[in-house]
C-alpha cells in the first residue's frame, strides 16, 4: 500500500538564481532529506513504513527550487495495525515540510523547524504533557509554550537531527541566503524559511538531554496505606498495580483531620495525579515521584 504527498523546497540568493545547482551539493540535499523523513518515519512509526523521496519537477529560475513526493509505502502483513501510525501528510506537517498545518485544539506550536527557531539556543529544563496530545514545554530562558508532542519527540531525537545539517550546507556558500519551505500550490510563495543565522541553529544536534517530565491523569484509586508523619506519602492501588504517593491536598487532609472524612479499605478516590521524572533521550533515569494534587471525588464503600 502506498500513500504520497508533495513538498517543494527551494534555496534563494544571487549564486542561485539562475536555477543551477553543483550536483555534489543537490545529493547531499536529496540524501539528507531522505534521511530525515525516513528516521522521522522511524520514531513515530516505529519502522512500520518505508517513505522514498522522488525529484518530480524541473528546477525554476530565480531560485533553486526542488518539488519531491514523498511516498510511503506499508508492507501488506502489517497494512491492517498500521492504524495507530502517522500518515506521510502528517509526518510533513510535523516536518514543517507542508503549509498544511498542524490541526491540534489549543496547540501554538507549529513543526519542527519552527521549535529550533524558537528556541535558539536554549535549553529544554521541564517538560509537562497536557490533553490532546500536547506537551507544554518550559525553557531554560522565557516563558513555557505548547507543542504537539510528536513534534517534540523529533526535535529530541538524535537521529532526527543529525538529519538536518545537509538540507541548510547550501547556505554556508557564498550568494545563497535562505532555504525555504514553499506552498506546493502557490510555489512563488514560501511558508517557511530559514536563513544564515538560523540554520546554525539547525546544524546544532542537541547534547543528551536531560529534563523533569511532567505527567498529569484522574485516576480512580483505593488507599492501601495512609501515612500521617508528615511526609504523606501514601500507598495506593488502581486497580492493577500498588504505588506510592504523596498527598498534597491540603483540603482533603484537613477534612479527615477534623474526622469529616474516615477512610475504609475499599474507599473509592478519583484523583488527579501528578508523575514526575527525570527523562534523559526519551529514557527514565530513577524512580517516579508520584504526587497527588488533588482528590476529586471521594465514594464511600458499604
Amino acid at each position: 500500500m502506498e500513500k504520497s504527498t508533495k513538498i517543494c523546497i527551494a534555496y534563494c540568493g544571487p549564486s542561485v538564481d539562475n536555477g543551477s545547482m553543483d550536483a555534489k551539493t543537490l545529493g547531499e540535499v536529496l540524501i539528507s532529506m531522505s534521511s530525515l523523513v525516513n528516521q522521522a518515519n522511524r520514531l513515530l512509526n516505529n519502522d512500520n513504513s518505508s517513505i522514498d523521496v522522488r525529484v518530480k519537477a524541473d528546477f525554476q529560475k530565480g531560485s533553486f527550487e526542488i518539488v519531491l513526493a514523498l511516498i510511503q509505502t506499508l508492507p501488506e502483513q502489517i497494512k491492517s495495525l498500521f492504524v495507530a501510525g502517522y500518515s506521510i501528510d502528517q509526518i510533513a506537517q510535523f516536518l514543517d515540510l507542508t503549509n498544511n498545518g498542524i490541526e491540534v485544539a489549543g496547540a501554538v506550536g507549529g513543526g519542527l523547524f519552527w521549535l529550533i527557531k524558537k528556541l535558539r539556543t536554549r535549553r529544554i529544563i521541564k517538560t509537562v504533557e497536557k490533553e490532546n496530545g500536547q506537551v507544554e514545554v518550559h525553557p531554560d530562558k522565557g516563558a513555557p509554550f505548547i507543542v504537539y508532542k510528536p513534534v517534540y519527540n523529533l526535535f529530541v531525537d538524535k537521529n532526527v537531527r543529525e538529519a538536518l545539517p545537509g538540507l541548510v550546507k547550501p547556505l554556508e556558500q557564498a550568494g545563497v541566503d535562505h532555504f525555504e519551505v514553499r506552498d506546493i500550490h502557490e510555489m512563488a510563495r514560501p511558508v517557511m524559511s530559514i536563513n544564515k543565522e538560523e540554520s546554525e541553529y539547525v546544524k546544532t544536534v542537541p547534547e543528551d538531554v536531560i529534563e523533569e517530565k511532567c505527567s498529569c491523569y484522574v485516576i480512580s484509586v483505593t488507599v492501601e496505606a495512609a501515612v500521617f508523619d508528615g511526609s504523606h506519602k501514601w500507598k495506593f492501588n488502581d486497580g492493577d498495580t500498588s504505588f506510592t504517593a504523596t498527598v498534597a491536598d491540603k483540603d482533603f487532609l484537613a477534612k479527615i483531620a477534623a474526622g469529616q472524612i474516615r477512610l475504609g479499605p475499599q474507599d473509592l478516590l478519583d484523583v488527579k495525579l501528578e508523575k514526575h521524572q527525570q527523562i534523559k533521550n526519551h529514557r527514565k533515569l530513577g524512580h517516579t515521584d508520584n504526587v497527588i494534587t488533588q482528590v476529586v471525588k471521594y465514594t464511600q464503600q458499604n
